[in-house]
C-alpha cells in the first residue's frame, strides 16, 4: 500500500514505524513537504512560522532532491532536517500586555510565609485553585512552587541598533522590568548580543565554566536593520515583539536559577532519534516473531486434553501476550523519540515559557482564580521534564514534611 502521507519526511518516518508513527496534520510536530501546481517544492506547516519552514527549505537538499527522484532519503536525512531548528527558541505569537513571569522561592521578592502556608493546605488538602487564591503560590509541571511576576510594565527602553546591542553591557540597558530585576537582580546584567537568521527571535544561552549566562537576540526577526525606517506604529509593535521575545528567554534564565524544569531546542534530540529509528526495523522483526508464536500458541489451547494442559496452553499464550505487549509498548517509545521537534514543543520549560506569552492581561483576582496551569499549551501528563541540575527538595518541603527542624 502507498504512503498515505505522500512523499513527505513525515510520511518517511511514518513508513519506519511500521504504522504507529503518522504525521499530525494539524500539529505539523514533524516537517511534511507539499509540491505546488507548477511542481516546486515547499513545506506544508500551518501551525508553525513559515518563516521558519522556508529558512530549513533553503539550508537542505534534500526534499528537492527526494523529489526530483535523484535520490532516496534515509531516516537520519529526515531527522537532521527535523533537528535543524537548532539554536533559537520557537516563540508563541503574543498578545498585548499579556506577559506574566513565574518566580520561584529563591527570588528576593518571593513571599516565603506564604509558600509555607501554600505548604501546609496542600497537606491539608486544600485544592489547587484554593492555595493560590489564598498565597499566589502553585506547582508547576516538574512539582516545584512558584508564584507569577506581573509583567504589565515591562517595556523596550531605547530600541538598539545591531550595533549598540555588540556594545550594550547587559539587558537592563534595553529592558526596563523593574519587578524582574528586583526579584533576581543579576538578570539585570544578563548580556545582550546580535543573533542571526531569517526568522531567528532569540535564545538563552546559559554560561559554562564561570562565564555569565547571555541572552541571543535576532537582528532581522526582531527587524534593528528596519526600525529607522518602520512607521510609528509598526515601532511600537517592534518593541512589544522584542520585550516578548526578552520576556521568554529571561523565563529559562530563572528556570537555571530555580532549578524549574528546563527548555531546550530540537537539535539536542536528534541523535536520540536517529537511534530510535534505527532500532525500529528490529522491533518489527521481535514484533512478527511474537505474534507468531501467540498465534502457535493459541492453536494448541485447541488442541489440549484435560483441565491441567488446556490450563498450562492458556498460561503460556498469556505469558507470550504479555512479552508481545512489552515490544510494542518498546516500539512506541522509540516512536516518541522519532519527532525532534514534537520532543522540543513538549519540553515543560519550553511550555512553561510560552505559558508566560499565553496568559491574558488579568487583574490579581482574575490570575488567583485562573490557575497558570490551565494555561499551559501541553498537558501536565505530555510534559517532559528535565532539571538543570540534580533535582534537591526545598528547605521549605522538609521542613513541613517534619524531615528538618
Amino acid at each position: 500500500m502507498a504512503n498515505p502521507y505522500g512523499k513527505t519526511v513525515g510520511g518517511l518516518l511514518s513508513d519506519y514505524a511500521g504504522g504507529i508513527f503518522k504525521t499530525n496534520p494539524n500539529a505539523m510536530t514533524l516537517l511534511p513537504l507539499q509540491v505546488s501546481d507548477k511542481g516546486d517544492v515547499g513545506i506544508a506547516m500551518p501551525q508553525i512560522v513559515p518563516a521558519i519552514a522556508n529558512e530549513l527549505y533553503d539550508a537542505f537538499t534534500l526534499p528537492g532532491d527526494v523529489y526530483s527522484g535523484k535520490r532516496e532519503a534515509n531516516a537520519e536525512e529526515a531527522l537532521r532536517f527535523t533537528g535543524a531548528l537548532a539554536g533559537g527558541s520557537l516563540l508563541a505569537p503574543v498578545p498585548k500586555n499579556a506577559l506574566r513571569m513565574f518566580g520561584g522561592p529563591s527570588a528576593k521578592t518571593a513571599n516565603k510565609p506564604a509558600l509555607k502556608k501554600a505548604q501546609e493546605m496542600e497537606l491539608d488538602g486544600f485544592s489547587e485553585n484554593e492555595i493560590i487564591a489564598q498565597t499566589g503560590w502553585f506547582r508547576g509541571a516538574d512539582n516545584k512552587w512558584r508564584f507569577e511576576i506581573d509583567d504589565t510594565e515591562a517595556s523596550i527602553g531605547r530600541f538598539p541598533t545591531e550595533k549598540q546591542l555588540n556594545n550594550r553591557s547587559s539587558i537592563k540597558q534595553t529592558l526596563t522590568h523593574d519587578k524582574l530585576f528586583e526579584a533576581y537582580p543579576e538578570l539585570a546584567d544578563i548580556p545582550l548580543r546580535p543573533g542571526y537568521g531569517g526568522s531567528f527571535k532569540g535564545s538563552f544561552r546559559p554560561g559554562a565554566d564561570g562565564e555569565k549566562d547571555k541572552i541571543l537576540v535576532g537582528v532581522l526577526a526582531n527587524k534593528m536593520t528596519a526600525y529607522p525606517a518602520l512607521t510609528a506604529g509598526a515601532r511600537q509593535e517592534a518593541k512589544e515583539g522584542m520585550t516578548s521575545t526578552l520576556l521568554h528567554e529571561l523565563q529559562h534564565a530563572i528556570q537555571r536559577r530555580e532549578n524549574f524544569a528546563r527548555g531546550g531546542n530540537p537539535g539536542e534530540f536528534v541523535d536520540e532519534a536517529v537511534k530510535a529509528t534505527d532500532s525500529i526495523p528490529a522491533i518489527n522483526k521481535r514484533l512478527s516473531e511474537a505474534s507468531r508464536e501467540i498465534e502457535a500458541a493459541e492453536k494448541d489451547v485447541l488442541k489440549a486434553v484435560g483441565v491441567v494442559e488446556t490450563a498450562l496452553a492458556r498460561e503460556k499464550v498469556n505469558g507470550l501476550k504479555e512479552v508481545y505487549q512489552s515490544i510494542l509498548e518498546q516500539k512506541e517509545e522509540a516512536v516518541s523519540k522519532m519527532d525532534p521537534l514534537g520532543r522540543y514543543f513538549n519540553q515543560a520549560g519550553e511550555v512553561e515559557a510560552r505559558n508566560v506569552q499565553a496568559r491574558i492581561d488579568m487583574t490579581p483576582n482574575e490570575r488567583a482564580s485562573i490557575i497558570p496551569r490551565t494555561t499551559e499549551d501541553r498537558a501536565r501528563s505530555a510534559q517532559e521534564i528535565r532539571l538543570n541540575k540534580d533535582d534537591i527538595m526545598s528547605e521549605y518541603d522538609k521542613i513541613v514534611r517534619g524531615e528538618i527542624d
